[in-house]
């Protein structure tokens, strides 16, 4: 079966806009132009985080049920596309805005990400394909990041935080339909059979088993990207003192994941 490693990786490319980029500035913005103290934004995003953590598992679970990923990833981009728009305009209540708006966007992603990421490992048994997909993903979403991050550069709007939020989402509104339309046309909705456990003998099976650690590491993972990516301007403009670099060092860093991952696909 010929898989088109890139139709399948693209997504990976759109999603990145709504990743570590938006979080970046969706604080100060909310902050800065829409007046909401900075630590009350920190816990309203902190516990829309939380709830939807609890959310993940669930749909998962669904999407495994139905045996299928198209429609998940289909329903999740549109809501995706609703609820950023109308998280980064805010009309009344700004802290309910933002917490009601938060949890769609949260919902959104893992309408899309959860069975496309598990998609990832069904289209395929042979055991290196699956290695080059996940290649291809990161690759592709490590250079929707490094474009997003450049993008307000470029317009010359990085200082104006509602404006930089502005061109993120036209950036996700042209990408999104044509990573969607490279998906759905490239990769075929190959559903390898597996066995339908109920939900919380799931989480049984892996706890008793080594799926625990595999777990585990991914939540050290994204902890590391999660703490830099927080922390980042407040690091370059107080501690480094050279803001005008700050974008140089994204690309530096997001350069060398990408230039890395051969060497972990061949490890």
């Amino acid at each position: 079966m010929k898989i088109l490693y890139p139709a399948y990786g693209a997504l990976g490319f759109a999603l990145s806009v709504v990743g570590i980029p938006l979080f970046m500035y969706l604080p100060t913005y909310y902050a800065s132009d829409i007046g909401v103290d900075i630590s009350t934004v920190g816990i309203v995003l902190f516990v829309a985080r939380a709830l939807d953590m609890a959310i993940d598992p669930l749909i998962g679970h669904w999407s495994d049920q139905t045996k299928k990923r198209k429609p998940f990833i289909i329903s999740g981009s549109l809501l995706l596309l609703i609820g950023y728009y109308l998280l980064i305009h805010p009309l009344a209540y700004p802290v309910i805005w933002l917490f009601i708006l938060s949890m769609v966007v949260y919902i959104a992603w893992s309408l899309i990400s959860c069975p496309y990421m598990a998609w990832g490992s069904e289209i395929t048994r042979d055991y290196h394909e699956k290695t080059t997909l996940s290649s291809w993903r990161e690759v592709l979403t490590l250079l929707g990041m490094m474009s997003a991050l450049s993008l307000p550069y470029l317009l010359n709007i990085s200082d104006n935080y509602g404006a930089t939020l502005q061109s993120l989402y036209l950036l996700l509104l042209v990408s999104l339909p044509i990573a969607l339309t490279a998906l759905l046309w490239g990769v075929n909705n190959t559903f390898i059979p597996i066995q339908s456990i109920p939900f919380i003998q799931g989480l049984k099976t892996i706890l008793k088993s080594n799926g625990v650690f595999l777990v585990l590491a991914y939540c050290i993972n994204a902890l590391a990207n999660a703490v830099p990516s927080t922390l980042f301007w407040y690091s370059v403009a107080n501690s480094l003192l050279f803001t005008n670099k700050s974008l140089m060092l994204l690309i530096m860093y997001f350069t060398a994941g990408i230039l890395s991952l051969p060497c972990w696909s061949a490890l």
